[in-house]
């Protein structure tokens, strides 16, 4: 639905990142029944040096950033846990200094905007999870729906104004115990959008 043609194709390969998430179940400290199960999640993560090639434009800082928190539930079972979250997150995906100064709207005039949009996704994530824990050995993986709420420069004026999104996401995760409740863990996840412009015919006047 890019209606004049304006959108520059880019390549970004797999990239690290690092991750922190952090559950409390303020339960725990009292009793040892169902409320103690109750609790509450936040997540950030980070790419770390990334960068993005535009077309033949040369390549661009990329910034992929997510922050997220909520609820969750878990269910322990002989040693395991399985888990039930609501969270609210915004995951946003940036290219630095990508200014386009040859940018024109469908209407031929010019338009002051980058090459790529950056999108800012505010998003409310209902998902299932689960752990298994074998000695000292720990595998996890995870799966949630994202409900998209807004896509930040994604859905300006001078992109996509009518644009819509949904997304899922998942990961798996492998650890080792270190010492009592010490774990280092490493994983992979991944996040899917998928995105509607709506883009209509009074656009091309805009």
């Amino acid at each position: 639905q890019d209606v004049d043609n304006a959108l520059h194709p880019y390549h970004l390969p797999f990239w690290p990142a690092l991750e922190a998430r952090v559950g409390y179940y303020p339960g725990a400290h009292f009793t040892h029944d169902m409320a103690a199960n109750f609790g509450v999640v936040v997540g950030f993560s980070r790419s770390l040096g990334a960068t993005s090639e535009i077309a033949s434009s040369g390549n661009y800082g990329t910034t992929m950033q997510e922050i997220s928190a909520g609820a969750r539930f878990r269910l322990p079972i002989a040693g395991h846990e399985l888990g039930v979250s609501l969270l609210y997150g915004n995951h946003e995906f940036a290219i630095d200094s990508d200014h386009d100064p040859a940018q024109a709207g469908t209407n031929g005039l010019a338009v002051n905007r980058a090459y790529v949009p950056d999108a800012t996704y505010q998003y409310v994530r209902p998902g299932v999870d689960a752990r298994l824990v074998f000695g000292k050995f720990r595998f996890g993986a995870g799966l949630g729906y994202r409900a998209v709420l807004g896509l930040g420069e994604l859905a300006s004026d001078t992109w996509f104004p009518h644009a819509t999104a949904q997304a899922l996401d998942g990961y798996i995760n492998a650890g080792y115990e270190l010492s009592s409740g010490f774990y280092i863990v490493g994983g992979f996840d991944a996040a899917r959008y998928v995105l509607d412009m709506h883009t209509t015919i009074a656009d091309r006047s805009a």
